[in-house]
């Protein structure tokens, strides 16, 4: 996250309103009304606050400022151009660390706001649809299944997710609105520091939730239920921001990265000399630390994640989820055809699992409808050979330049790979044991040959990338899953 350093200064709070919901949901930022001092006020600074633990606190930092600015002014007697700068300086830097504050502040009520809008919408539904469910269906996989267990785990993660960021706004919003130069915000992190041990509980937890998710989808009154909620909420238009079962899995995988860039830029605009930079730069070493640990972690839980969304926006997708099934990758990549390499209109979605390797092409039903991948095919990786594209065939695929068809939604930063000018990918020899399966590919309804009809048939698969960098990235990846399937068959 990049904080912009001339954003508008927050003049105003954060408040907290009840609900009937057990996660209480921070509103936007509101300017905070006041009802008169409670305290007597020597220095009329009442106008300033009515909480007398922040008044006090106020007239506590006002009078080590002034011992502050005393001790510069008797070091810099005959400077004063430097005292006036240092004092410039540090007005600027407190000024800066406030607005990063109050950007930490909103990106952690938005954070906050999923978990509410998840107990919202899901939890308390989800519970009482289970309770009072009569289709035998249901009722049989969640008695032949952990899943009512796990998905009581989930409810239970979240909410002491929820609880433990709601506490860290809290305090967040407490520092702030009594900010000044002396105030610190490193013990704020530090507590909150204290408390991610719940998402080493959600990382462990991760695979049987998107399993259980997998079992919840597969029952037809589940998936119709959930669709009628997400109307309901859409017809109603309710502020809360509805989303898929999934987003929820996959928001805290990617949060705890947040905290660390969040901590260095405080950390940017904190003078060295005071205990607040100190801490803070050992909080980033932690937060960097703890994110180090966490990132394969992280990344194994969002590529299972994968599978099951896959799986479920595929038409036709052969390749379920099971529990050590992941996704490694995907994109659009142009078969070439071997009889004219020159070819570049046949582009297919690819998806590489851990074991699996299928492609798929984009359909549309009708005009005007948005088109959808459907499954077309898969390679088997078994005893699969792997190879670059040789010299002499670059060379003939560059022969006559021709427009790619590449279709690809993310941009790269890479140089695209044209006919005409250089060629990336390849090559990628499989064994085809099923006839049935060989049959469509080349002889669309003929009779099948002997020789393929009694034994494995060798087939050439050249497929071609945009770049080099990603022509490498496929191939160490398919080659790490070749060998992977190949040492699993041969201890079978």
């Amino acid at each position: 996250m990049e904080f912009n350093q001339k954003g508008n200064q927050p003049t105003s709070l954060y408040n907290y309103s009840s609900h009937n919901s057990s996660i209480s949901r921070p509103c936007s930022i509101s300017t905070a009304s006041s009802t008169g001092s409670i305290i007597s006020d020597p220095y009329n600074l009442s106008f300033l606050t009515d909480n007398p633990q922040y008044y006090n606190q106020l007239v506590e930092d006002l009078s080590i400022i002034d011992n502050v600015y005393d001790i510069l002014s008797e070091e810099c007697e005959n400077d004063t151009d430097l005292n006036d700068k240092q004092v410039l300086d540090v007005a600027r830097y407190v000024a800066y660390k406030q607005q990063i504050i109050s950007q930490i502040i909103q990106s952690e009520t938005n954070y906050v706001n999923e978990f509410y809008d998840f107990q919202e919408i899901y939890a308390t539904s989800i519970r009482d649809w289970l309770d009072t469910n009569e289709d035998k269906e249901v009722n049989a996989k969640m008695k032949s299944t952990p899943a009512r267990k796990t998905l009581d785990t989930l409810f239970e993660t979240f909410h002491h997710l929820s609880t433990l960021h709601s506490n860290f706004l809290k305090e967040l919003n407490e520092r702030f609105k009594i900010w000044g130069p002396t105030q610190l915000i490193s013990d704020v992190f530090n507590n909150f520091y204290k408390g991610l041990g719940t998402y080493d509980t959600f990382f462990n937890q991760h695979p049987e939730f998107v399993m259980t998710l997998d079992i919840l989808y597969r029952l037809p009154s589940f998936a119709k239920f959930i669709e009628t909620k997400m109307n309901e909420n859409k017809q109603r238009q309710s502020s809360l921001k509805i989303a898929d079962l999934m987003h929820y899995l996959q928001i805290p995988l990617t949060r705890t990265s947040y905290y660390a860039k969040a901590i260095n830029q405080l950390k940017h605009y904190s003078d060295p000399s005071t205990p607040d930079f100190t801490f803070l730069c050992q909080l980033t070493d932690n937060f960097r630390s703890l994110d180090r640990e966490w990132s394969e972690r992280k990344k194994s839980c969002q590529s299972h994640l994968m599978v099951l969304e896959v799986y479920r926006t595929v038409q036709g997708c052969p390749v379920n989820v099971t529990l050590n099934r992941r996704l490694i990758l995907f994109a659009d990549l142009i078969k070439v055809d071997v009889d004219d390499v020159t070819a570049t209109s046949d582009v297919r979605t690819y998806y590489l699992y851990s074991d699996h390797l299928i492609f798929c092409r984009k359909q549309k039903d009708k005009k005007g409808t948005p088109s959808k991948l459907v499954y077309k095919g898969s390679l088997n990786l078994r005893g699969a050979e792997l190879k670059y594209l040789s010299p002499a065939l670059v060379t003939k695929m560059c022969e006559t330049k021709k427009s790619s068809l590449f279709k690809i939604g993310k941009k790269s930063s890479d140089s695209t790979s044209l006919p005409g000018t250089e060629a990336f990918g390849f090559e990628l020899v499989t064994t085809e044991i099923n006839a049935e399966a060989v049959a469509p590919m080349y002889f669309s309804g003929a009779t099948i040959p002997p020789q393929v009809a009694s034994g494995p048939v060798r087939r050439r698969h050249i497929l071609r990338t945009r770049t080099a960098e990603e022509q490498k990235m496929w191939y160490e990846s398919l080659e790490k899953v070749i060998k992977t399937i190949s040492h699993a068959s041969r201890k079978h």
